[in-house]
């Protein structure tokens, strides 16, 4: 028999940790699972939901009327908290008997800005259940709390179609995400800038990302560049599914970011058989290895990604091969298959 099941989730937009979170709704859903999204902002998502049948409420904040928010909780037989910033919802639920999965996807400088919000990790009772999305998340929480995680990597539904034929002429870069200090676009930038002149001109770069939630000194770094070089584009934003068809055509996906617990974007990337060019803090790059099945620079090194990116173009013949090695870690770590198994046992774990 399905259970009720409600997810509390900071936003709704078609980014990582929402677009992570309808692929766990999508599960538990099809398990038989009554669902109900309670979110902290409205977002495209919402839509989505929705048409799938699946009822949102819209809740701001959590404390304040805190005792309808207990009582509308302890109808469920598990709550599952998206992202940190479901702290206030954690605070609450500590005085209930729900079992509790909180979902943590952020990286190091989101725990030490809520430090002095959130929950004492060791204090909280038996039925909230704290887990990490990638090791990096894992080490950030045993950094600063001395709190050993256990993990709940992301799954993705495979998406490959193998019949699919490239575009013929320069190799295709793409970068997708928020402009943002967190994402580097102006550290790739900046190594756009430093490859040789000679090199500059031999290949496509697009930076993909949604113009209107954006850091502007990022943005205009980026912008600059597109102006220098014909060659580099800022597209408008898309639709996640258009963002797949861009990542397929592509060559090679470029991550420069200088924290990314665990950019969805690569592993969309890996699965498609593209190879990413990636910093090496980024959560992903813990199953990667340099030169077999991606490139891993050292982040915030623009000219470490210079090299990198002039080595791509230097020996292009690798990259189907490089392709197929980056498959390879999404079929080991994060195929779908994978994820259900992860979260039937988890699930199990948390109700009793």
């Amino acid at each position: 028999m399905g259970k009720r099941i409600l997810f509390i989730t900071h936003q709704l937009s078609k980014t990582g940790a929402p677009i992570v979170l309808l692929d766990l709704i999508c599960f538990c859903r099809s398990k038989g699972n009554e669902i109900l999204v309670m979110s902290m902002a409205e977002g495209e998502l919402q839509k989505d939901l929705e048409n799938m049948g699946v009822p949102v409420l819209l809740r701001e904040h959590f404390l304040g009327d805190y005792p309808i928010f207990l009582k509308q909780a302890e109808e469920f037989d598990l709550v599952v908290a998206n992202t940190l910033i479901a702290f206030e919802a954690i605070h609450v639920l500590k005085y209930s008997k729900v079992p509790v999965i909180w979902w943590l996807h952020e990286g190091r400088q989101y725990f030490e800005y809520f430090a002095k919000v959130l929950p004492d990790f060791y204090g909280l009772p038996p039925h909230i259940h704290v887990y990490a999305v990638s090791g990096y998340v894992q080490d950030a929480l045993q950094d600063l709390y001395g709190y050993r995680a256990p993990l709940l990597p992301i799954g993705m539904e495979d998406r490959y179609v193998p019949e699919k034929t490239r575009q013929e002429g320069l190799l295709k870069f793409v970068v997708s995400g928020t402009y943002s200090k967190l994402k580097g676009q102006d550290i790739l930038a900046e190594a756009i800038r430093q490859l040789p002149s000679d090199w500059r001109d031999k290949f496509q770069l697009e930076f993909y990302g949604d113009l209107k939630v954006r850091d502007e000194e990022v943005y205009v770094s980026v912008q600059e560049l597109a102006k220098q070089y014909q060659n580099v584009s800022i597209m408008p934003f898309i639709s996640h599914e258009k963002m797949l068809t861009k990542i397929a055509q592509a060559d090679c996906m470029i991550i420069p970011s200088r924290v990314d617990p665990l950019p969805t974007v690569a592993v969309e990337a890996m699965m498609l058989h593209i190879p990413c060019i990636c910093s090496h803090v980024c959560g992903v790059a813990r199953q990667l290895q340099d030169g077999k099945d991606s490139l891993l620079f050292e982040s915030e090194n623009a000219k470490d990604l210079a090299e990198k990116i002039q080595y791509v173009l230097e020996h292009s013949s690798m990259l189907p091969q490089l392709g197929k090695a980056a498959r390879e870690v999404y079929e080991t770590y994060y195929a779908y298959q994978i994820f259900e198994k992860n979260v039937d046992d988890i699930f199990g774990l948390c109700i009793i």
